[in-house]
């Protein structure tokens, strides 16, 4: 076998296993699945979820849409990369109101959490650190429109935060 075709052989078996690896790693997004529960009175989506791997970064998300004719969630699981925005939001422990805008932060059941809500928009987002790492932080948000900030917040304690804190610790 000729130089040129060792090194077409070669190319040829890294490709396979570095996509085999990329696909076995990009399905582990759906493990977070199951923790986007079916919301009582809301119609709900297929959950779509991604992984990104690189150097340096790492980030695994999970999402899934309802509504309800009057409304709109989108609920979202996040491990590192972005999430670490999310968690320096949570470490400010800012209040602030005008006539627009109320934010504030809350300590629910031991998790520090971050409301916001646009008073003439009816939406919002609860935000709600499940994993305070620095290096792989991992949140959990609700979004939402046509939804009162008091409701959005009972929607979104409905999802279980230690399950999925816990699902976060030990993910892979």
């Amino acid at each position: 076998m000729g130089c040129r075709s060792k090194s077409a052989v070669l190319a040829v078996m890294l490709s396979i296993v570095a996509l085999a690896a990329s696909s076995a790693q990009a399905a582990s997004y759906e493990k977070l699945y199951g923790l986007l529960k079916d919301v009582k009175g809301w119609e709900a989506k297929k959950p779509e979820g991604m992984r990104m791997d690189m150097p340096g970064m790492k980030m695994i998300q999970a999402t899934r849409e309802y509504s309800n004719g009057k409304g709109n969630l989108n609920a979202m699981i996040m491990m590192g990369g972005a999430g670490s925005i999310g968690a320096y939001t949570q470490q400010t422990k800012m209040n602030y109101e005008d006539e627009d805008t109320k934010m504030s932060f809350k300590e629910i059941d031991g998790f520090k959490c971050h409301l916001l809500y646009d008073k003439k928009e009816n939406s919002g987002v609860v935000t709600v650190i499940v994993k305070p790492d620095e290096e792989e932080p991992g949140i959990f948000v609700l979004s939402y429109e046509g939804v009162s900030d008091g409701d959005a917040l009972k929607i979104a304690r409905e999802f279980d935060w230690k399950k999925i804190a816990d699902k976060l610790k030990n993910f892979e």
